[in-house]
């Protein structure tokens, strides 16, 4: 209950972000590289975390402001699970994916050259099933509510409306089974890469 009330609040707070904006909007898409940076550790020297991935990402952002813009954006997310353990080969140890609902506030500075933002995430992880090597059916697993921040940026390609930009972001999210209490942290630094289009 507590996790559809935060789903609530961010599209309450995207929704009011895209009603007050006056200014430009931009359709922005790109390649995401995901590197987590914690894992489930249980003792003994096993480890169980989520591989490093390559996923899409597509958001909108609403300039409320000059200098203030609201983005909107929905990505899809594809991983492995990786078994480690001391003197032992790693193992895959299933696949896993969801689809993300983020919502950044962008803080906008830097010059006509070149665009710089940064600012806080706030979303929410709808995963899939996950799916454990040579076995069926899947595992079950618990939405998360996903937070962190970015900094990013634009570089205009001329008079076109089109704009290279890449971004670089820190997000606290983690795998929960439903099955048991096993919490696996991912908290994944993530590079995106893309372009956009401002209209």
């Amino acid at each position: 209950m507590r996790s559809r009330w935060a789903l609530a609040l961010i599209l309450v707070l995207l929704a009011g972000g895209t009603a007050w904006a006056e200014g430009d909007r931009a359709f922005r898409f790109n390649l995401v590289y995901s590197m987590p940076t914690s894992d489930f550790d249980p003792g003994g020297g096993e480890t169980t975390e989520l591989d490093e991935s390559l996923g899409f990402e597509a958001g909108l952002e609403f300039m409320v402001t000059d200098s203030i813009g609201v983005e909107p954006a929905l990505g899809l997310f594809e991983s492995e699970l990786i078994f480690m353990e001391p003197g032992q080969p790693d193992m895959d140890d299933g696949d896993v994916e969801g689809i993300r609902i983020l919502g950044a506030v962008n803080f906008h500075f830097g010059n006509e050259k070149v665009d710089l933002f940064a600012g806080p995430v706030l979303g929410y992880m709808l995963w899939d099933d996950i799916q454990p090597v040579g076995m069926s059916p899947g595992a079950p697993v618990d939405d998360e509510l996903i937070f962190g921040a970015g900094f990013g940026v634009n570089v205009p390609g001329g008079e076109s409306g089109w704009s290279f930009n890449a971004q670089l972001r820190y997000l606290q999210m983690e795998l929960s089974p439903e099955a048991n209490s096993n919490v696996l942290g991912i908290d994944p630094v993530e590079v995106l890469v893309g372009a956009s289009v401002r209209f």
